[in-house]
């Protein structure tokens, strides 16, 4: 026993020391200090000499983030796990701390509860103090006294002492202890007014009322390494204050330091410092190129700001480390300014401006960025409604000759450099404050010559490798140094990547030379050195403008072409590594060339070295799309090409955008997305690539895109309107045009979790211009002789009247409203102008009004009176009125508010106009002469709604004797004429009115050889028989169509059978068996919807053989996923079990023998929309003996027959059916095959199967096991499968239920199942999967926050 349990103590250690290194804990002392314990007590717990307390058991699992049960190993000690919540809610061990110690942590803590006091200690040892020790003065001038007692005891005797000792003036005094206080104390306090007692719980209280970041500074300086323990809070967080976060920039033998005066930027210092003053001023974007001074500036106007805010909690965001939600949570709810350094690569910015956008929070940000980050930042800032005057922007221009010769010359002074190199200095580095501070130091520390400064390449080479060895520092010596600034080399281009990339690994050795291990060591250094920081899942070079000098200094010559080291890494780059190669150069070769690179020569390697195909996951296409922004002229060739070349990727119109962000290259842009989408059939609202779509958002007025940018859009839209290609293709100018008269919007950002849509109106004198070229044109288009453009044009002033609706729940402030009143009324006023003195076609009429009808019928005031003018000037003649009523059979075309009175209204108009048509033209010959070519009007003309001339027809054929046959004969000399698509309304009338003339129309129809009025006649037949009482001939015809090889005139045809059934179901079944599948699932469901409620024809009807010869049609389809097939199958499963399974049967061993990989013999998992009922069958127990005989009568080796009736098995039995399952554990007594066969049934069962039937699964591995290990391993595997394949649903971010659900299950099982239990091992394997998915899920709600 004794050996026994010291295995387990030394067991336990093991396991201690294994959890400690996995949390990051390096040393025995730090643990102990999370702990509260002594170093000595974890050593001998490491040991195994000692195991800790039940309490300090718990506490020891949450500081090292694992669970309780892996800590204590509960399953092998056989007790039962318990859950206990760890809790933080202990008072802070101020007892511990020194009486000056604690003097000075009140000081600091009653600074933290009165941040707008002046708060300070009143002596402090050997002064007098006339009996107080801390003093805070508040704004409103009221005082506040505080006396600090460390005692071990304090009763009222003391309490009186500390009162009397008291004798100067206070509003309030408090008396703090380091104990906790007696009743008797408090009652001595309670006795003096004016005066209160906190002891070491009020204390705690009120720390834990303070901010969290707050909380953290005080436990930082005070309990040093207790973070964790006293809080709760392992991560340092990423707030900084001023002071820290500038720290290393205020030490002056550093190269880069902030303690320089400010030369040339008083102007913006004011700026700067006013903004940040203003309370309405939300966000402060500071701009400037790299080096220009942006955080020099920062560091000072911060600086001023806390000596005249003392109240408002300033913090920085620190560069390495990404922000999250809970960050911002801690910081409280005071007043704060929140500062964000180099916020151009920060890709956590959208977190931040939705928390400072929340009045809630009382937050405002100051940001200072590069100048080619602006616009991006400015639209996730927009996202959220922060636009101006909420937000500002102040730029950093470059320093005067004047001003960048004063800031050398203080440098030099300073360095004891030649004061005369300043001219110099300045002339090399004018375009960069920063390089001119380290060149100065450079000349001044390595007394460089005045000749070499002559020199301009001689100096920025000097300049740009010492500026890189500045920033490095010293982190390596001897060869490391070397292979350091190698390292660098590849990082800087590769950048963003993750240090433990096996490619970035391997791409260090393959191009530098350095091994794996080395490189792995050296980024470390570089990381622990501050040079590399994570931001998001990825690291980066600090500062950003180290990379750049990396870049530009290894891939760059002097004459600005490559110097072939950047080809030569993309040549061995992997492949999630060449998009950053080739964005990094391109982003600098953007830079060099002042953002114009059309006629830069650098990247011309590289691209040479793109094989871009645009299928998907190619990484070429993708690293190309990614630097069109700033390759625009690269981009758009390559676009240009593959259009000529009628070889356009699917991505194309992304990589199109990214270069049309570039105003100079908009236009070409837009050129090619036209070309791109003009007839891309595709539907924009669901495929936001389509260039359409994007060309119709470069359009639209967007939160900060300048309208310049709107109008060159604008005006390549405008430029296509007369060019007469423009109108024959799928899409119109007008359908992107209509960017520009949407009079609101909305902004859409995402964290990875969740949409926000943030809504904006358009202000309408802001685009007005450029609307009213939009309008104006469609409006002089009118009258086009082009009656396609004209019905357009019509078309798109719907658009340009369409009031601001309020996007999710936004308001319309009035005044906003009657901006665009007036505008309207000035575009109605056009139109009303354009009707008069022009004449409209009656189609472009009816599309006018339908975009006017709004107006006229819904508004009120000035819009209705000038849109009902326009409606009093509609044309009345017959033509015009039948042309409308073929448009709009149904009186949709104008809104109308009351829509009773309005169909009543309309039906009545139909009547009239078939009744006056009638009148005119007298005979049938005359009215179809009439009738025939509107009806080819209404077929050709390109109207944006579906005609319905069946309507006024319906009305012309019952009151017009003949008209039927006048139609028929039309249709017989004219098959593809418009009309003759009407025959189906035409012959059935003719059969109620003679038959015999109707067989003659029918004879003539089929003899005519056309397959238009074929169709027809096919599609008519039905009401045809319903005339004809089921006439032999008509029967036979419709038994043709039904057995024909047209897929098309069989499925036309068996929509017909619905008639027939309804008048005789068994005529109707006799022409099913007939019928021809043609091997369509489409005509297989519409067939089978007829044996199904509503359908004619009961399944009663169906015998053994009906079912045979349906389920041999039924056989060559490939897949039987339609409703109504799976429907019918579901029946034939329980009314005819035993043919149904022989159907599925055959269907598996035919996919096992066919190389047609699409044949799915049976549905299975998540096809099944209507499970199978062989369960409900009387023969149930037979049927599964028969199907396991087959199954067995297989060839074992036969792996898709194996796979294809182990599904089938599922299907018909399911797995979780007691029968079933009872079946298969008798199974479990036979031979290894017998448990193959379960094994592979198993294997698609549901997930929860082996949780919800342990008993079952003990009793089948015990089964498997006895057959072998080969036959208990397959066994295992196909449960384990089970268990965790399938889908799963939840809330992102959170664990999905399916895993916890999992965890718990398999723990119960784990709870009783002996140890040794073959299943063991598969239900251990079951939680560790659920435990791994359950910490993944909660890693990536950590991502998303930080992201």
């Amino acid at each position: 026993m004794s050996t026994t349990n010291d295995a387990r103590e030394a067991d336990f250690g093991n396991r201690l020391q294994q959890f400690r290194i996995q949390a990051g804990i390096e040393t025995q002392r730090e643990l102990a200090i999370a702990m509260g314990v002594r170093q000595q007590t974890v050593s001998r717990w490491e040991a195994g000499t000692s195991r800790p307390r039940a309490k300090d058991m718990l506490r020891l699992a949450h500081v090292l983030s694992v669970s309780p049960e892996d800590l204590e190993n509960v399953s092998e000690r056989g007790l039962d796990p318990q859950t206990t919540i760890v809790s933080f809610d202990q008072p802070l061990p101020i007892d511990s701390l020194s009486a000056e110690g604690f003097e000075r942590f009140c000081d600091f803590f009653i600074s933290a509860l009165h941040p707008t006091a002046d708060v300070h200690r009143f002596g402090g040892t050997g002064h007098k103090q006339n009996g107080l020790d801390i003093e805070a003065v508040l704004p409103d001038s009221t005082i506040r006294t505080y006396q600090c007692k460390r005692h071990q005891q304090f009763g009222p005797a003391k309490v009186e002492a500390a009162v009397k000792a008291h004798v100067r003036h206070a509003d309030k005094k408090v008396l703090l202890l380091t104990r906790i206080a007696s009743p008797q104390a408090r009652e001595a306090m309670a006795a003096h007014p004016g005066w209160e007692l906190w002891d070491k719980e009020d204390v705690a209280k009120r720390i834990r009322q303070l901010p969290k970041s707050e909380q953290i500074r005080l436990v930082d300086i005070f309990f040093p390494g207790q973070r964790l323990a006293l809080l709760g809070e392992v991560e340092a967080g990423p707030w900084m204050s001023v002071e820290d976060f500038f720290s290393a920039f205020l030490r002056k033998e550093r190269a880069f330091n902030h303690l320089w005066q400010l030369v040339g930027r008083s102007e913006e210092l004011a700026d700067l410092s006013d903004s940040i003053r203003d309370k309405d001023r939300l966000v402060t974007l500071l701009t400037g190129s790299g080096g220009s001074g942006k955080s020099r500036l920062l560091y000072q106007a911060l600086a001023d700001y806390q000596n005249v805010k003392s109240g408002t909690l300033v913090k920085v965001l620190s560069a390495t480390e990404e922000l999250s939600a809970k960050h911002l949570d801690n910081l409280g709810q005071g007043e704060k300014l929140l500062v964000v350094d180099d916020a151009h690569d920060r890709d956590d910015l959208p977190m931040l401006f939705a928390f400072v956008a929340n009045p809630k929070n009382s937050a405002r940000a100051l940001l200072s960025l590069r100048t080619y980050g602006l616009e991006r930042i400015r639209l996730q800032a927009a996202a959220v409604l922060l636009q101006p005057p909420y937000t500002t922007q102040i730029g950093l221009e470059p320093l005067s000759r004047k001003q960048s010769v004063e800031l050398a010359t203080q440098v030099l002074k300073e360095y004891g450099g030649p004061e005369s190199a300043a001219e110099a200095v300045s002339r090399y580095t004018l375009d960069c404050p920063l390089a001119t501070v380290v060149a100065a130091q450079i000349v001044a520390k390595e007394k460089l010559h005045p000749d070499f400064l002559s020199n301009e390449v001689a100096f920025r080479t000097t300049l740009l490798a010492r500026f890189q060895q500045v920033i490095a520092g010293d982190l390596a010596q001897g060869k490391d140094r070397e292979a350091l600034l190698s390292i660098l080399r590849i990082l800087a281009l590769v950048q963003p990547f993750s240090p433990d990339d096996a490619g970035l690994l391997e791409l260090i050795e393959d191009v530098q030379g350095i091994s794996v291990a080395d490189s792995n060591r050296l980024i470390k250094t570089l990381v622990a050195g501050g040079v590399v920081f994570k931001r998001g899942p990825t690291y980066r070079l600090a500062p950003d403008l180290l990379a750049d000098y990396i870049i530009e200094q290894n891939c760059v010559t002097e004459n600005g072409a490559s110097s072939g080291y950047a080809e030569k890494v993309f040549a061995a780059s992997s492949q999630s590594l060449v998009e950053h190669v080739l964005l990094n150069l391109g982003k600098l070769d953007w830079r060099l060339s002042s953002g114009n690179t059309a006629s830069s020569r650098l990247l011309d390697g590289l691209w040479q070295q793109l094989r871009p195909t645009g299928e998907y996951g190619d990484t070429h296409f993708k690293a190309m799309t990614s630097v069109a922004y700033y390759q625009p002229a690269r981009a758009l060739q390559f676009a240009e090409q593959r259009i000529a070349e009628d070889n356009t990727p699917k991505n194309l119109p992304e990589l199109v955008k990214h270069a049309a962000y570039n105003f100079d290259y908009l236009r070409r842009a837009c050129a090619c997305l036209w070309e791109l989408g003009k007839s891309d059939e595709r539907q924009l609202n669901s495929h936001p690539g389509h260039a359409i779509r994007i060309l119709r958002e470069l359009c639209a007025v967007e939160p900060n895109k300048p309208v310049e940018y709107n109008a060159e859009a604008v005006g390549f839209g405008l430029s296509l309107l007369d060019l007469p290609d423009s109108w024959s293709s799928t899409y119109n100018p007008y359908d992107f045009l209509s960017g520009i008269l949407q009079t609101e919007g909305h902004t859409t950002s995402s964290n990875g979790r969740a949409f926000s849509f943030s809504p904006y109106l358009v202000r309408q004198e802001a685009v007005a211009s450029l609307r009213q070229k939009v309008i104006g044109a469609a409006i002089a288009r009118l009258d086009s002789t082009r009656l396609d453009v004209a019905i357009l044009s019509a078309s798109a002033l719907s658009d340009a009247l369409r009031y601001p609706m309020g996007l999710f729940g936004a308001s319309v402030p009035e005044e906003h409203r009657s901006c665009w009143t007036e505008e309207f009324v000035g575009t109605l006023e056009s139109v009303k102008k354009k009707v008069l003195s022009s004449t409209l076609d009656p189609f472009v009429w009816l599309e006018l009004l339908s975009s006017i009808s709004w107006h006229a019928k819904f508004a009120s005031g000035k819009t209705s009176d000038v849109a009902n003018d326009i409606f009093a000037l509609t044309p009345d003649s017959l033509e015009f009125r039948t042309i409308r009523a073929f448009v709009d059979g149904y009186g949709h075309l104008v809104e109308d508010p009351d829509f009773k009175s309005r169909h009543k209204e309309w039906q009545a108009t139909i009547r009239q106009t078939a009744a006056e048509i009638a009148n005119t033209f007298r005979t049938p010959e005359a009215i179809v002469r009439f009738v025939a070519p509107t009806l080819a009007r209404v077929a050709e003309a390109r109207l944006k709604r579906n005609a319905s001339p069946h309507v006024l027809l319906y009305e012309l054929l019952a009151g017009t004797e003949s008209l039927a046959q006048s139609i028929v004969e039309y249709a017989l000399g004219n098959p593809k004429a418009a009309i003759a698509r009407y025959v189906p309304m035409a012959l059935p009338r003719i059969y109620s009115e003679d038959v015999v003339t109707g067989r003659g129309y029918t004879s003539r129809i089929l003899a005519s050889g056309s397959s238009e009025l074929r169709t027809s006649l096919a599609r008519c037949l039905g009401q045809v028989l319903g005339t004809s009482s089921l006439g032999e001939y008509e029967l036979d015809i419709l038994k043709k169509f039904l057995s024909s090889d047209d897929e098309h005139e069989v499925a036309t045809a068996v929509g017909e059978l619905r008639h027939v059934g309804a008048l005789d179901a068994p005529k109707a079944l006799e022409l099913i068996g007939a019928t021809n599948f043609c091997g369509s699932q489409y005509v297989a469901d519409e067939v089978l919807s007829l044996f199904e409620s509503p359908g004619p024809i009961p399944l009663d009807l169906l015998d053994s053989g009906a079912v045979s010869v349906l389920l041999d049609k039924l056989f060559p389809i490939p897949v039987l996923e339609e409703y109504w097939t799976q429907k019918f199958l579901a029946s034939t499963s329980v009314r005819y079990p035993v043919e149904t399974l022989d159907f599925f049967k055959k269907r598996v061993v035919h996919a096992a023998s066919t190389e047609d990989y699409g044949f799915r013999p049976c549905n299975y998992g998540p096809n099944v929309r209507e499970p199978l009922r062989f369960a409900e069958s009387a023969a149930f127990e037979d049927l599964c003996k028969d199907v396991w005989s087959w199954m067995r009568g297989g060839d074992d080796d036969d792996h898709k027959f194996q796979y294809f009736a182990s599904h089938l098995f599922g299907s018909v039995f399911s797995a979780t059916d007691d029968r079933t399952l009872s079946f298969m554990r008798n199974k479990c007594s036979g031979d290894s095959l017998d448990i193959s066969l379960i094994g592979k049934i198993l294997r698609d069962a549901d997930h929860a199967f082996s949780l919800d039937n342990p008993t079952f699964v003990v009793g089948y591995l015990e089964a498997a096991k006895s057959h072998g290990s080969k036959c208990f391993e397959s066994a295992t595997s196909a449960l384990y499968c089970a268990a965790v394949s399938g889908e799963k649903q939840g809330t992102p971010g959170e664990p999905f239920p399916r895993d916890v659900e999992a965890l718990e299950k398999a723990k119960s099982v784990l709870d009783w199942l002996p140890r040794f239990s073959p299943a063991y091992r598969l239900y251990e394997l079951i939680k560790q999967d659920a435990e791994k998915n359950i910490a993944e899920s909660l890693k990536e709600r950590e991502l998303f926050e930080e992201d």
